[in-house]
């Protein structure tokens, strides 16, 4: 019998993962569904490669074309890992469970290049209501050219 590996999408590095997460978190004005989070994650990651003309993504995570957009089991690592050292809370919302602080974090160390184009996210997304970024998202090349199951290749 053959034992199938069925997680979902890859990550590079979980910490540099969850220092975005808890920086994006921090910098929001209202909680977030773990969707909508993840949404504006693939939107750091396809700015930031199409601005600096590079393949390697700032959140290091390979998004699959999945059942709601784009998805990597490695968020959800990075949120439970965040739970469980009480950096994060889990905040129960009208469709499901959100995420917010639950500490100051202090200082986050995150590349200028990384914190100034996140930075642009929050600004141009972080108000959007889930709808708006899914409909950015879908009308991607990127995404509208992946089959469901294959990682989105941002070029």
């Amino acid at each position: 019998m053959i034992i199938k590996n069925t997680r979902v999408g890859k990550v590079k590095d979980i910490e540099k993962l969850k220092r975005i997460l808890i920086y994006l978190i921090s910098n929001l004005e209202t909680v977030k569904y773990k969707t909508e989070l993840i949404k504006l994650w693939l939107i750091l990651d396809y700015r930031y490669c199409k601005k600096l003309n590079v393949k390697e993504n700032p959140t290091t995570v390979d998004y699959v074309k999945y059942n709601y957009g784009p998805y990597s089991d490695s968020f959800v690592e990075a949120l439970e890992q965040l739970k469980h050292d009480g950096i994060l809370l889990e905040i129960g919302l009208q469709f499901g469970a959100g995420f917010s602080l639950a500490k100051d974090p202090g200082k986050i160390d995150i590349e200028d290049s990384v914190k100034v184009i996140l930075d642009s996210v929050i600004k141009d997304y972080g108000k959007k209501p889930l709808k708006e970024l899914k409909s950015f998202i879908y009308d991607l090349p990127e995404f509208k050219n992946t089959e469901f199951g294959e990682v989105i290749v941002i070029n």
